[in-house]
């Protein structure tokens, strides 16, 4: 296949196409080209992050998408030994047209657009929670696009379209983008401590109760142990947000993959997991499509099966990953009856009551085999049922507090300055190295002032 600065790229099938270089993209190109298909990703940045990331990975300012770029090196270089892969760098889509199936990419290299017709090719979107391919999506099909349909006053070519891609009646796309309601910040340290960069872990310091990672910090001590947080408050700090959709496909042409479809928050420990499951679990379809066969024609089904297997696993995980996200908006009052629960939960099953933990069932010995979470999420929301009692208890005492508050501190919490909280979550990754460094991340409010949609207009946010 010939890339083009300008005009129109003609694909053949039996073809896909993948919007995003990132790990998902990656995986999935992989995958299709194990079962015997022919692949091109576009990625709107240069290949520098996959050529030499290497040298990077243990420097302070490079730090932080640790994770992803590891995954990305050793996916790309398993990508160089395929052939039936082609990656386009520095073609950043633009929009979609869906009635010619035409997907418009601007070359950043010539600063030229690029216009591929994707009539004969399936098309799978993992361009990440900004995603571009959903906003087109929700563009051509979300509620606004159907104004004129709930009037009667639509024309056949409008009705036609939305019934080739499977929105018909009142059926639109919809999706819902939340921030995440803090930001994090990565440090990395180890036991062994061979590099300058790194921190050696002070038992009397670090410690983890539970899994929670916790630090002491005494901000009058610029030596010693203490000389990792003066590093590690200095570094730059990043966020996210939240991804739900109603739908994972347009039609059969379609498919969005990853955060492009679901993205949640790291306290979830579903980073960069819930995409490669995506893929996972497309190859599956793929496969029983074709009765195991690789290769052939795509099945016509394919992204029909994908969203009946994915989708009330990502909307269930959606449902854990607002809850959490939540729990940073809380007051005093929430926060304190969550706790209590957590508490209570935690006794009764240290004590053999009741049905397991949540968490034990996405992080524990039961999550091998790993549980769907739309089996996890009924466990979840039995755990939530103590909470209601927890709240009724804790409101009365709130009230009082309240009203013995200072009017200094009577303002809205999620404006009043605030140090960083220092409490963290722990996770291990894998790098090219003798050590098991661990990944140490903080997090702190953002200082946004409301909830971003979809097409960019802010939400007041939550009243406590």
């Amino acid at each position: 296949m010939s890339s083009h600065a300008h005009g129109t790229v003609k694909q053949e099938a039996p073809h896909f196409i993948v919007v995003g270089a990132g790990p998902v993209g990656l995986q999935a190109a992989l995958l299709l080209a194990k079962a015997g298909y022919r692949v091109t990703v576009y990625d709107k940045v240069d290949d520098s992050h996959v050529t030499d990331g290497t040298s990077k990975l243990n420097s302070w300012e490079d730090s932080y998408p640790i994770e992803a770029q590891v995954t990305n090196i050793l996916l790309a270089e398993a990508v160089k030994q395929s052939d039936c892969i082609q990656i386009l760098w520095q073609h950043a889509l633009t929009a979609i047209d869906f009635r010619l199936k035409v997907l418009k990419f601007d070359n950043l290299r010539t600063n030229k657009q690029v216009v591929v017709d994707a009539s004969a090719s399936r098309v799978l979107a993992a361009d990440g929670v900004r995603s571009v391919a959903r906003r087109e999506m929700e563009r051509a099909f979300g509620p606004a696009a159907g104004t004129k349909n709930r009037g009667g006053n639509d024309d056949d070519d409008d009705q036609a379209l939305r019934s080739e891609f499977g929105f018909v009646k009142d059926k639109f796309f919809l999706s819902k983008v939340t921030p995440w309601a803090v930001r994090f910040r990565v440090l990395f340290s180890s036991h062994d401590v061979k590099n300058t960069s790194e921190f050696k872990l002070d038992p009397s310091v670090h410690y983890i109760f539970s899994g929670i990672y916790t630090a002491i910090i005494n901000s009058g001590d610029e030596s010693g142990t203490n000389r990792w947080s003066i590093a590690f408050f200095g570094r730059r700090t990043f966020g996210g947000a939240l991804v739900a959709v109603n739908t994972l496909r347009a039609g059969e042409w379609l498919c969005l993959l990853g955060d492009a479809a679901h993205s949640a928050i790291p306290p979830t420990g579903e980073g960069i997991n819930g995409g490669l499951e995506d893929c996972k679990v497309l190859h599956e379809c793929l496969k029983a499509a074709n009765g195991g066969v690789p290769g052939g024609s795509v099945p016509n089904d394919l992204f029909e099966r994908f969203d009946r297997a994915r989708l009330s696993d990502v909307l269930a995980l959606h449902e854990i990953a607002s809850y959490l996200n939540d729990n940073f908006y809380s007051n005093g009052a929430e926060k304190a009856a969550r706790v209590m629960a957590k508490i209570f939960a935690s006794i009764r099953r240290k004590l053999g009551v009741g049905p397991p933990l949540y968490e034990e069932l996405t992080f524990g010995q039961m999550s091998n085999p790993p549980v769907p979470y739309s089996q996890v999420v009924s466990v979840f929301r039995n755990n939530l049922l103590g909470l209601c009692l927890f709240r009724l208890l804790v409101r009365p005492f709130s009230g009082v507090a309240s009203i013995c508050r200072p009017s200094a501190l009577s303002s809205d919490s999620r404006t009043r300055h605030r140090r960083p909280v220092s409490s963290c979550t722990i996770t291990r990754t894998f790098l090219p190295s003798a050590h098991s460094p661990l990944i140490i991340m903080l997090w702190r409010r953002p200082n946004t002032s409301g909830v971003q949609t979809e097409n960019g207009s802010s939400m007041p946010r939550r009243q406590d």
